[in-house]
């Protein structure tokens, strides 16, 4: 195992994200997500942001009728979305939410 704590150190690399409620059924605000097949190229702004010690940029949505979304009402403790959120090897965003929304239909049929 190297002990590089560089990330230029490492070929490729992933941002795997865990969804679970911490604390009861979400009832008011369940998580939707975007399937990415249905987004536009004009539907995606750049946005900023800010932290203490660095800046960045997110990709942000513009609201589209033509979007395919799908949410997870009454989620529980006992459910949770794991999906892949970022892929080094993948340089386009539409992909990367596109993997995030087919990882959570098919949690949603389970």
């Amino acid at each position: 195992m190297s002990s590089c704590a560089d990330p230029g150190c490492y070929r490729h690399f992933s941002i795997i994200n865990i969804w679970r409620t911490l604390r009861g059924v979400v009832e008011d605000t369940p998580l939707t997500l975007l399937d990415a097949r249905s987004v536009e190229g004009q539907d995606l702004v750049r946005g900023k942001v800010r932290y203490a010690r660095r800046n960045g940029e997110i990709h942000l949505v513009r609201n589209n009728p033509a979007h395919h979304l799908f949410y997870f009402p009454q989620m529980d403790r006992s459910h949770a979305l794991v999906f892949k959120q970022y892929g080094s090897r993948t340089s386009d965003v539409a992909t990367e939410l596109c993997s995030f929304a087919r990882a959570a239909m098919h949690l949603s049929r389970s």
